[in-house]
C-alpha cells in the first residue's frame, strides 16, 4: 500500500504479464488460423476494407467471369506463382510488416500460404498482403527439411508446428536477419538522398505513378543488389504523406506508387495546420484565431447543408421520384472552403498497408459539426457520407470513380485527363469533319481484298462497339474456311499518333453502370473503324477440319467488308432453333413514370426480328457445329471452363432526360443538393447460349492463329501464358482429380475447382509464346510456336492494337523481303519491361468496374429495401432473405465472406448466433437478411440466419 492507502502495483511485472496473455492469444489465433485456412489479423488493428478481405478469395475470380468460355480464370485470381525459398514482405492492413520465407502451400484447401518469419515462427498470410518479393532467396532444398518436418506434425502438436525446433530454421532466419540489417545500414546512409525523392518526381498540379525501379536509378545510379532495393521500397512505404502504394496484389509486381501533386501536397500541409491549430485552440483554450476562424466558418456552413439535406431527402416516399438539382448558392464555397474540401477528398484514399497521415485530422471537421451521433464511427465512410450531405457529392456518388490510378475526364482528378476528353469531344460533335481534318491514311490499302461473304457480327442488342464479326466458305464436306473479322483502326495510326496514345493511357474503354468510357473517339469508331459494311478489316482466316476441330491452314488478311449483317446472340440461337427455357431477370428500383399518369415506363431492351435465308441458316448451323468441334479439340488438350452466374446493372440519374445523366459537377464553387433517386435496372442474365459460346470460341480460334503466325516469324508481342503452379502433388490434381471432373465440353462444377484453386496459378503476359493450360491451346516448348494472344477488340484493348501495329509492320516486311522483325514499332526489351504493368492495369480497370458495379448493389439492396416498405404496389419487390454461399469463413465475432447468389456479388456476413455459426461451413450455401445493425450509406452487410441442407442451390426469384 501507499502513503495514500492504494495498492501498489509493479508496472514491469504488469506489462510482462499483459505481453504474455497477448502473445498467447496471437499464438492462438495464428493456429486457427493455419489449421482452419483462415486470415490472421492481430488484436487491437483495424479491420482490413472489404474490398481487401474478398480479394484472397476464390470468389475473385468466381464474381468476374461471364461465360462458360472461361478464357483466363486466373488474370483475375489473385493466386501467384511462388517457390520455396522466395523472400517475401508480409504487411497487414494498416502499415505493420515482416519478412517471411516461403514455406509451402496452403496445409487446408482454402487456406494461406506458410511463411517462416525472422522470429522463427510459421505464420499464414494472405496473397493480398504479400507486398515485396525477392524470388530465390534462398535455395529450395535449404526449406526442405523444415517443410517435412511440418507435414509430419499431427493435431496434437499444434505448438510444434507454431514454433518449429530451432536447429530447422536458424539457417534461414539467420540469412533474413543479416538481409535486414543491410537494407537498414543502407536505409541510414542513403537517406538524405531519398528524403530528396519527392522533389525529384512529383508534378506541380498532376499526381503521377513512379516505380521503385524508377526511384532505385536515381539512388543507386550504378545498379543495385536486392537489400539496397528493399531498403528504398521501406523509404517509399514509410513516406505516406508523399508516396502512396498500389494494393499488395499489383505492388509487388508493379512496386509502384502514387506521387502527389505539389499543389495537393501544399493544400494538405495548409489545412493539416489549419485543424491542427484548431485542436490546439479546443486543448488549450487559446485562441489561434485566424486558423479557428477558418475552420469554424466551414463547419458552421457545413453544418447547415446537412441540416437542408436532411430536410429535402427526409421523406422516404419522395426519394422515390426523379432526380433534381437544388443550388444553393447562399452557401457559396470561398477559396478557404475549397482548399478545406480538396483535404477532405484526399483523406479518402485508401491506404491498404501504410498508415495513413491524415487519419487524426478528418474526423476533427465531422465531429465539429455536431451532426453525428456519439457512437458513430468517424472513418472515411462516414466522409463520404459528409460529402454528400453538404453537396461536394451526389448522395449516390459512386466514390471508386475517383482514382488518381485510373483518372477518369471531368471527375477532378487530372487536368490532362479532362484536356483529351475536351479534344474527343470535338471529334465525336463532328467525326466526318473530323477525319478530314485528320487525314488518316490506309497503311494496309495495298493489300485489301473485297470480302464478299457474309460476315455475321453477333453481340448484345446494347453493344455499342462492333469490332468483330464471323463469316465461312466451305471447302467440302469436311472441311471449311472460317474467317474471323476484325476492325482495324490502328491501319490509320502511328503508334505515337495522339489518339494511340491516348489508347495506351486509357488502356480499355471502362464499362461502368454509370457511363461508358471508351479508349478511342465514339465519332471515329461509328464513322470509319467500327465493323460495318464498306469498312476495312484485319480478317484471320482458317482452314479447318468440320468434324475433328483440326486447324489446316491459316492465312491473316487484310479487306473491305462488302457486307456486314448484325445479329444479336437472340436472333442467333433462334435460327439454331433453340428456344430460351426462361428469360433473364430484371429488377428495376424507382422505375421511370409517366409524368402525367404517374405509371410506370416499361422498357424492352430492342431485338429485332432477322429474317435469313435457307442459305444463310445452313452457315449459322455450321459455324456452330465447327465451334463445338474447336472446343472439343481444346477439350482434349486440356482446356477447363464452367458456368457462371452473371448479372448486369446500369444507373440513369435523368431517366426523362438522358442528356444531363450522370454529369459530375465536383468542382462546382456552390453546394448541389438533390432530390429523387436515380433509376437502377438489375438483370441477372441466363448462363451462356450456343450463341455466346460459338462467337466466344472464334475469337479464342482468331488469337491462337494471330499468336501463331507471330510467333512463327519470332515476333514480340503480348502473348498470354498459363501454367499450373510449380509444387509437388499439383499436376496429380490437375490430372486425375480436376480434368476427369469434365464432360465433353471441358465444363466443371465449381465447387470442385474451388476445392484445389490454389494450384491454377495466374496467367502471365510475356513477350514470347508459351502454352495456354487452362484454355487448352499450346506451343511448341522448343521452337516457341503456338500459344496465345488477344487480337479481336482493338476498339477496346489497348493491346490488340498493339498486336495489331507487330502484324501489319510483318506484313509489310514479308511482301518488300525484309527480315520479318526490321523496324517492329515494338522490341522485345520494351515488351518484357512493359508487358507486367499491362497486366496491372487490366487489373486496375477489372477491379474499379467490380467495385463500381458491387456499389451501386449495395444501393439496390437498400434502396429498393425501403421502396417496398414506401411506395404502394411495390410492396414485394425484394425477398426478406437472400442465398449466400459462403467463401470465407473466419473467427465467430469477425466478419465472414459470402457470394451473394441473387446479386452475384460478395459481401461481408456475421453469424446470427453461436449455433448458426458452427453449422455453417466454407462453401456451404444458407439464409441472409441484410444487416440493419451495421447498415450504412456506402455499403450493405448481411447476417447469416440459417444454413441449408446439402445440395440445396436454388437463389431466390427477387420479384
Amino acid at each position: 500500500m501507499d502513503a495514500l492507502g492504494f495498492k501498489r502495483v509493479n508496472t514491469g511485472e504488469s506489462r510482462l504479464r499483459q505481453k504474455l496473455r497477448k502473445q498467447e492469444v496471437e499464438r492462438q489465433d495464428s493456429l486457427a488460423a493455419i489449421r482452419q485456412g483462415k486470415e490472421f489479423h492481430v488484436a487491437g488493428v483495424d479491420e482490413p476494407p472489404e474490398d481487401m478481405m474478398e480479394e484472397a478469395d476464390f470468389v475473385q475470380a468466381l464474381t468476374e467471369l461471364s461465360t462458360s468460355i472461361v478464357e483466363d480464370i486466373t488474370e483475375t485470381s489473385g493466386m501467384e506463382f511462388m517457390d520455396v525459398g522466395d523472400l517475401i514482405e508480409l504487411r497487414s492492413f494498416g502499415g505493420g510488416s515482416e519478412l517471411g520465407i516461403f514455406i509451402q502451400p496452403p496445409l487446408q484447401k482454402n487456406g494461406n500460404f506458410l511463411f517462416l518469419t525472422e522470429s522463427g515462427r510459421i505464420k499464414t498470410w494472405p496473397t493480398t498482403g504479400m507486398v515485396f518479393t525477392i524470388p530465390k532467396f534462398t535455395p529450395a532444398e535449404s526449406a526442405e527439411l523444415l517443410r517435412k518436418y511440418l507435414n509430419q506434425i499431427s493435431e496434437g502438436n499444434d505448438a510444434l508446428m507454431l514454433d518449429p525446433p530451432r536447429h530447422l530454421t536458424k539457417p534461414l532466419t539467420d540469412k533474413i536477419r543479416e538481409f535486414q540489417k543491410n537494407a537498414l545500414n543502407v536505409f541510414s546512409s542513403k537517406l538524405p538522398i531519398m528524403e530528396r525523392l519527392y522533389d525529384i518526381f512529383s508534378y506541380e498540379t498532376e499526381a503521377r505513378v513512379i516505380s521503385t525501379h524508377e526511384a532505385a536509378k536515381v539512388i543507386f545510379p550504378e545498379g543495385y543488389e536486392n537489400h539496397q532495393f528493399y531498403a528504398l521500397h521501406l523509404a517509399l512505404m514509410d513516406d505516406p504523406r508523399h508516396f502512396i502504394a498500389d494494393n499488395g496484389r499489383n505492388h509487388k509486381k508493379t512496386t509502384e506508387f502514387e506521387v502527389r501533386s505539389r499543389k495537393q501536397l501544399e493544400i494538405l500541409r495548409t489545412v493539416t495546420e489549419w485543424l491542427r491549430r484548431k485542436s490546439v485552440t479546443l486543448a488549450t483554450g487559446k485562441v489561434a484565431k485566424k486558423h479557428s476562424d477558418v475552420v469554424d466558418s466551414f463547419v458552421k456552413k457545413a453544418a447547415a447543408l446537412i441540416d437542408k439535406s436532411r430536410e429535402l431527402r427526409g421523406n422516404q416516399k419522395d426519394l422515390f421520384k426523379p432526380v433534381e438539382q437544388i443550388l444553393m448558392p447562399e452557401f457559396a464555397w470561398d477559396e478557404n472552403d475549397k482548399a478545406i474540401i480538396e483535404f477532405l477528398k484526399y483523406s479518402l484514399t485508401l491506404y491498404w498497408f501504410q498508415n495513413s497521415p491524415f487519419a487524426p485530422h478528418y474526423p476533427q471537421v465531422l465531429k465539429a459539426t455536431g451532426r453525428y451521433k456519439e457512437e458513430w464511427k468517424l472513418d472515411l465512410d462516414l466522409l463520404y457520407i459528409f460529402l454528400m450531405e453538404i453537396g461536394v457529392y451526389r448522395p449516390w456518388e459512386n466514390k471508386y470513380r475517383f482514382s488518381h490510378r485510373m483518372p477518369l475526364p471531368y471527375h477532378g482528378m487530372s487536368q490532362e485527363a479532362d484536356a483529351l476528353a475536351d479534344q474527343v469531344a470535338e471529334v465525336d460533335k463532328d467525326a466526318e469533319a473530323a477525319w478530314q481534318k485528320l487525314a488518316l491514311k490506309d497503311k494496309m490499302e495495298s493489300f485489301r481484298e473485297d470480302i464478299t461473304e457474309t460476315i455475321y457480327a453477333i453481340d448484345d442488342p446494347s453493344a455499342e462497339e462492333i469490332d468483330d464479326g464471323i463469316s465461312l466458305t466451305a471447302v467440302s464436306e469436311t472441311e471449311s474456311w472460317v474467317h474471323v473479322h476484325v476492325a482495324n483502326p490502328t491501319a490509320f495510326l502511328e503508334p505515337g499518333h495522339w489518339i494511340a496514345e491516348m489508347a495506351k493511357e486509357k488502356f480499355q474503354t471502362i464499362y461502368l453502370p454509370e457511363k461508358t468510357f471508351g479508349m478511342i473517339p465514339r465519332g471515329l469508331v461509328d464513322y470509319k473503324w467500327g465493323l460495318a459494311s464498306n469498312r476495312p478489316t484485319l480478317t484471320i482466316s482458317v482452314k479447318v477440319n468440320n468434324q475433328s476441330g483440326e486447324v489446316l491452314d491459316y492465312k491473316i488478311r487484310f479487306g473491305n467488308a462488302k457486307n456486314v449483317r448484325r445479329l444479336t446472340y437472340a436472333n442467333f440461337n433462334t435460327i439454331l432453333g433453340l428456344k430460351p427455357t426462361a428469360k433473364p431477370f430484371t429488377l428495376v428500383v424507382n422505375p421511370p413514370r409517366d409524368p402525367v399518369t404517374g405509371n410506370i415506363i416499361e422498357h424492352t431492351p430492342p431485338n429485332p426480328v432477322v429474317q435469313v435465308s435457307p442459305e444463310e441458316e445452313a452457315v449459322l448451323k455450321q459455324l456452330r457445329s465447327i465451334a463445338v468441334s474447336l472446343k472439343k479439340s481444346r477439350v482434349a488438350s486440356g482446356c477447363l471452363s464452367f458456368v457462371n452466374e452473371s448479372f448486369r446493372i446500369s444507373v440513369k440519374d435523368h431517366p426523362l432526360d438522358p442528356s444531363r445523366s450522370n454529369r459530375v459537377d465536383i468542382n462546382s464553387n456552390l453546394p448541389i443538393l438533390h432530390k429523387g433517386l436515380p433509376t437502377l435496372t438489375f438483370t441477372r442474365d441466363l448462363p451462356p447460349t450456343a450463341a455466346h459460346e460459338t462467337v466466344a470460341e472464334f475469337m479464342l480460334l482468331g488469337g491462337t492463329i494471330v499468336s501463331r503466325f507471330l510467333s512463327t516469324h519470332k515476333i514480340p508481342a503480348p502473348f498470354r501464358a498459363h501454367s499450373i503452379i510449380r509444387r509437388q502433388g499439383a499436376a496429380h490434381i490437375w490430372e486425375n482429380v480436376l480434368l476427369p471432373e469434365r464432360n465433353e465440353m471441358g465444363l466443371i462444377d465449381k465447387n470442385i475447382l474451388r476445392d484445389h484453386f490454389n494450384i491454377l496459378g495466374s496467367t502471365r503476359l510475356q513477350a514470347h509464346a508459351e502454352s495456354h493450360q487452362l484454355l487448352g491451346i499450346r506451343a511448341d516448348p522448343e521452337s516457341g510456336i503456338g500459344g496465345y494472344t488477344k487480337a479481336t477488340s482493338p476498339l477496346r484493348r489497348y493491346l490488340d492494337m498493339v498486336v495489331h501495329f507487330q502484324l501489319q509492320q510483318v506484313i509489310h516486311n514479308l511482301r518488300d523481303g525484309l527480315p520479318a522483325t526490321q523496324n517492329l514499332p515494338y522490341s522485345q526489351v520494351y515488351l518484357e519491361k512493359a508487358l507486367p504493368f499491362a497486366l496491372t492495369k487490366e487489373r486496375t480497370i477489372r477491379d474499379l468496374q467490380q467495385a463500381a458495379e458491387k456499389f451501386w448493389v449495395w444501393k439496390l439492396i437498400r434502396w429498393g429495401t425501403l421502396e417496398s416498405k414506401v411506395v404502394p404496389g411495390r410492396e414485394h419487390l425484394m425477398p426478406k432473405h437472400y442465398t449466400m454461399e459462403l467463401t470465407s469463413k473466419n473467427q465467430y465475432l469477425q466478419a465472414s465472406m459470402g457470394l451473394v447468389k441473387e446479386f452475384g456479388v460478395v459481401m461481408k456476413c456475421w453469424f446470427n448466433d453461436e449455433h448458426t455459426y458452427e453449422t455453417a461451413a466454407w462453401g456451404c450455401l444458407g439464409d441472409v437478411q441484410v444487416d440493419d445493425s451495421m447498415w450504412s450509406r456506402i455499403k450493405v452487410n448481411m447476417r447469416w440466419i440459417k444454413s441449408h441442407p446439402p445440395n440445396k442451390d436454388v437463389p431466390r426469384q427477387l420479384s
